[in-house]
C-alpha cells in the first residue's frame, strides 16, 4: 500500500539554527555550527543540511542525519549518529535555539554515544496511516483553474483576456486512526494530523505533498484554501458512536516558490 508523507515549510528567522557540540571526550574538541541560515527549508532537507554542517566544521567525527518517513511504520522522527574517536564517537549536543530543536523532534540538550533518536516526532511532518483518497486528479496533475473573463459585444464579437492559470486539487484521508488525527491521543509526541494543522496550516505555510513517502525526489507544493485553512474538523468514519476512525478532506492550491 502506497502511503504519502506530508512535510511544512519551515522559516529559519534572521540570525539562523545552530549547535553546540562537544567532542572532548571522544578526541575531538568543542564547535559552535550554524547548520541553518535564515531561509525557508522542509523537513528533509533541514536534516541533511544539518550533517553537512557538521561535517564540514572542525570537529573531527563523521556525522549521518536522517528522518524516519519512508515505510508504513514511519515515526517522523529524526535520528544523529557519528562515527569516529576513541575509544568511540561519545559527543554533547547543546541547541543553539529551541525553535531548532523542537523543530526535530528533540526535547533537549543530549550526550550520545554513537547515536542518538528525538523522543518526538517532527511536528512539521504528517505521516498518515491511510492512502490518500477521492483527489481530483491523478497523483502528479491538478485540475487547471484559468484566471481570465471573456465578453461578448452587441454584435457577436467575443473578447477574451487571460491573465494566468492556477492549479488545484483535492486531499482526504478515511478511517484515520484516532492517534495519527487527534493532538490529545497520540502515541509519539506530534503524530497527529492536529499538530500538523496547528504547525503548517494555521499558520498559513506551504507544504510538500509526497505521494510515495520512500520517494524523497518527487513531490508537489502546496498551500491550503477554504475551510481547512482556517478549521481543522475530521469527522467519524463509522457512525456517531464509534471515534477509533476519523476522516477528513480539503482542498489545496499549487504553490510555487
Amino acid at each position: 500500500m502506497q502511503l504519502p508523507k506530508y512535510e511544512g515549510r519551515i522559516t529559519v528567522p534572521s540570525g539562523g539554527w545552530s549547535v553546540e557540540v562537544d567532542e572532548t571526550f571522544g578526541g575531538g574538541g568543542t564547535e559552535t555550527v550554524v547548520f541553518a541560515g535564515a531561509g525557508d527549508y522542509y523537513l528533509g532537507d533541514l536534516v541533511a543540511q544539518l550533517a553537512t554542517a557538521l561535517n564540514a566544521s572542525p570537529l573531527t567525527f563523521t556525522y549521518t542525519t536522517s528522518v524516519d518517513d519512508d515505510t508504513s511504520s514511519a515515526t517522523g522522527r529524526v535520528t544523529i549518529a557519528a562515527t569516529g574517536g576513541t575509544p568511540g564517537p561519545l559527543f554533547t549536543f547543546a541547541w543553539g535555539e529551541t525553535e531548532a530543536r523542537d523543530a526535530l523532534g528533540f526535547t533537549g540538550d543530549f550526550a550520545s554515544l554513537g547515536t542518538t533518536q528525538s523522543t518526538n516526532a517532527s511536528p512539521w511532518i504528517w505521516l498518515p496511516d491511510k492512502p490518500r483518497a477521492e483527489s481530483l486528479a491523478p497523483n502528479g496533475y491538478d485540475l487547471t483553474v484559468v484566471d481570465g473573463t471573456t465578453t461578448v459585444a452587441p454584435s457577436g464579437v467575443r473578447y477574451r483576456a487571460q491573465f494566468a492559470k492556477r492549479y488545484y486539487n483535492a486531499f482526504s484521508h478515511v478511517h484515520l486512526l484516532r492517534r495519527k488525527t487527534f493532538t490529545g491521543h497520540e502515541s509519539i509526541v506530534n503524530e497527529s494530523l492536529e499538530t500538523w494543522w496547528n504547525t503548517v496550516i494555521a499558520p498559513g505555510y506551504p507544504w510538500r505533498y509526497f505521494a510515495d513517502r520512500s520517494v524523497d525526489a518527487t513531490y508537489l507544493n502546496y498551500f491550503a484554501v477554504g475551510e481547512f485553512s482556517e478549521r481543522f474538523a475530521p469527522q467519524r468514519s463509522v457512525n456517531a458512536f464509534m471515534d477509533d476512525f476519523w476522516s477528513i478532506g480539503w482542498q489545496a492550491a499549487r504553490y510555487v516558490g
